[in-house]
């Protein structure tokens, strides 16, 4: 498969364009959309982010409120400033822009922000939400980037897709969404995500994947095998016993019976032919349970 560029410029300016029409919709009826962000503190990369959000709703022609606060500012005076804002009617929606200074507590600042007006999509109802598949508000990184599949044509769906990082801003939110357009999600986070590992994991995503698939099927017809025998007279069935229909330990120790389950923790001794050189194989015993897995 040949890699492509997404142009997310053309990408973006095609996006605002859409949301300007639907500005211009609710302002014909008499509704003019407000955002408001609050940032407390001086750090660089939050005034950019900030300006950058003004500058976007002066574009879209939303109205927009910018509150900067001083490093010092208490918890208290923050927290008073957000029920102003959930209580303002000019106001629709706002944001706290994170990191907040280390003496305020970030989880009281997010709870206290009303789930109705949560554009960042970081309280618990809208997290909530985001893992039931019934989304009001989501975090706006990884919805971009979602955005940014849908718009170039990209096949969401029965493809594997590699998450690196398990922030509560993207990286968890982003295989959240990834998973409810049926991808099959690979999640590193900083213990393993170092470049080789995340190149092996990607290559070796499709050939795991593959095996399961495999594994599952040879299962299936086990599992069939083991219905059929349930209906044979008893005579019939200890024929089968005396057979050999069993199963046996392999060489390496490994109790094959919780083979799916040693699969489902990531063990490389999964199925029941396996490739690790311990020249194990596994009969299935017609009592093989699958809910192990």
């Amino acid at each position: 498969m040949t890699a492509r560029i997404i142009d997310g410029k053309t990408i973006s300016q095609e996006v605002r364009g859409e949301w300007k029409r639907r500005a211009d919709a609710l302002k014909a009826r008499g509704i003019t959309p407000g955002l408001a962000v609050i940032i407390v503190g001086e750090d660089p990369a939050s005034k950019v982010y900030v300006g950058n959000k003004i500058k976007a709703c002066a574009e879209l022609g939303i109205y927009s409120e910018h509150l900067e606060l001083p490093a010092d500012t208490t918890e208290a005076e923050l927290l008073a400033q957000i029920a102003r804002l959930n209580a303002d009617p000019k106001i629709h929606g706002f944001l706290v822009q994170l990191p907040v200074p280390r003496h305020i507590d970030s989880n009281k600042v997010l709870l206290a922000i009303s789930p109705n007006k949560d554009v960042d999509g970081f309280h618990p109802m809208n997290v909530g939400e985001t893992v039931t598949g019934t989304p009001h508000f989501q975090p706006c990184t990884p919805l971009g980037v979602m955005k940014l599949l849908e718009k170039s044509g990209v096949e969401i769906e029965g493809k594997h897709a590699v998450v690196v990082g398990r922030s509560n801003i993207v990286g968890k939110p982003m295989a959240l969404m990834l998973l409810q357009k049926n991808a099959t999600g690979h999640h590193l986070h900083l213990e393993d995500c170092r470049p080789r590992q995340v190149h092996a994991r990607c290559r070796y995503s499709g050939g795991r994947h593959r095996q399961a698939a495999d594994d599952h099927r040879r299962h299936d017809q086990a599992r069939r095998s083991s219905d059929r025998r349930r209906h044979q007279p008893p005579a019939q069935r200890q024929a089968g016993r005396r057979c050999g229909f069993r199963q046996r330990q392999g060489s390496c120790g490994l109790d094959h019976t919780s083979a799916w389950r040693c699969w489902a923790d990531d063990h490389h001794h999964a199925g029941s032919q396996h490739g690790d050189g311990c020249g194990t194989q596994q009969q299935i015993t017609p009592d093989y349970n699958p809910s192990c897995y």
